[in-house]
């Protein structure tokens, strides 16, 4: 059919041409796009990036103050695809890759956490750790963007000696799970803010609390962007099932 779909996922092949990866698969029993979509499926488990579809890149690419991005594949040995992370857009124009961690962060700020594993490392011990129901929120408080995450993790795997019901094991999970996602949404803040690309709708919050200031900057966000000042806050909860 001619008709264009716009519920279709738009992925970037790194430093492939499309006409090439298209050549290269066409003798594949299954079809290309069939085998993109079943290798972004297959990374929701990491949350390292997901599904974009043809209508969220218009959205994104027609909002004056947000950047767009896409999940960013490699074409390996054998014509087999590796999802990487995100690639990140200033208007049209590709600016940069992130790595998986950064990623993680970009999926953090914009709630678009499937679930993912973390690995805690408590007083020497091993535990791993599924994280759902991740929710974050931005809002803007006297010049300052505060964002605010919250998560449950559960328990899947552990060092046989861990007392998992023990209320100060689960204090200290707690902790670091905080700890650990407050980090990664610093590093994706910090590389987010070197490249001048807000991708988490900063510029909408900020239009959305005071419209008339917020239009002065509409034009130039993206320098304005990196001079932002936020705070971050965490509130999670762990099953030790």
């Amino acid at each position: 059919s001619d008709e264009l779909r716009f519920d279709i996922p738009v992925v970037v092949v790194k430093e492939k041409q499309a006409k090439e990866v298209v050549e290269k698969n066409k003798d594949s029993e299954t079809h290309i796009s069939e085998r993109i979509e079943k290798t972004l499926e297959s990374n929701y488990s990491t949350s390292t990036s997901g599904a974009i579809e043809l209508s969220t890149l218009v959205e994104m690419l027609e909002d004056p103050y947000r950047s767009a991005y896409l999940p960013y594949i490699t074409m390996e040995e054998k014509e087999n695809f590796v999802v990487q992370g995100y690639c990140v857009f200033n208007k049209d124009r590709l600016i940069a890759y992130a790595d998986a961690e950064q990623s993680l962060g970009i999926n953090f700020l914009n709630s678009t956490v499937k679930n993912c594993l973390y690995i805690a490392k408590i007083d020497e011990k091993l535990i791993s750790l599924k994280i759902s129901g991740f929710r974050s929120q931005i809002k803007l408080n006297k010049g300052v963007f505060e964002i605010k995450m919250k998560f449950k993790s559960e328990v899947v795997q552990a060092d046989s000696d861990i007392r998992l019901f023990d209320n100060e094991l689960n204090k200290k999970i707690i902790q670091t799970q905080n700890a650990w996602a407050s980090e990664i949404c610093v590093n994706s803040m910090n590389f987010l803010k070197e490249i001048g690309c807000d991708v988490a709708s900063f510029g909408d919050t900020f239009h959305n609390k005071d419209p008339k200031e917020a239009e002065k900057y509409q034009d130039n966000w993206s320098s304005v962007f990196p001079e932002i000042t936020y705070k971050i806050s965490v509130e999670s909860k762990t099953d030790p099932s």
